[in-house]
């Protein structure tokens, strides 16, 4: 699991090379890419993911997740915003609350945290999302399930290949 930097745009130079590093290791039929959103910003147009396309098969391996949920959670359309069939990917999106700053200088307990990120979801147009689809907990419930699934399939290629 990799964890890739943003892209920044001050230098032009550093840029170019994130972009370099994303494509390195976004690249591969055993990578799960996932694709963090802010819900302020349109997911089809965002750089990362014009990045990721350039894999053929990423959607197939790509999971959005939307994450700053609560400062869009009022925005007109939210829900198909962040669930833009467009984009066809085989795993439905993820929606997550981040902790504010207000809430880290309090050092909110993360359970507190989670519960105010449930409560916002399931009061408002996101009720349409799959449950599971929904917070925090269910996203590491997820990524679980699919790095399994990754593990599993590498090791029977791999146990293909040995023999």
């Amino acid at each position: 699991m990799y964890d890739l930097p943003g892209l920044v745009y001050k230098d032009d130079s550093i840029t170019e090379k994130i972009k370099n590093i994303i494509k390195k290791y976004t690249f591969g039929k055993d990578t799960l890419i996932m694709l963090i959103v802010p819900a302020t910003q349109d997911l089809t147009t965002s750089e990362a993911l014009s990045l990721i396309r350039k894999n053929e098969d990423y959607q197939e391996r790509t999971l959005a997740v939307v994450t700053k949920i609560d400062l869009a959670i009022n925005e007109k359309g939210i829900l198909n915003k962040i669930t833009n069939h467009e984009l066809k990917l085989r795993y439905p999106p993820f929606v997550v609350r981040n902790r504010n700053q207000d809430e880290l200088d309090k050092n909110e307990s993360i359970t507190s945290i989670r519960q105010k990120e449930m409560k916002l979801i399931e009061g408002s147009e996101l009720y349409n999302l799959a449950n599971s689809s929904k917070g925090t907990d269910n996203l590491v419930v997820k990524l679980i399930e699919l790095q399994k699934e990754i593990l599993l399939r590498s090791k029977s290629s791999l146990k293909l290949e040995l023999n």
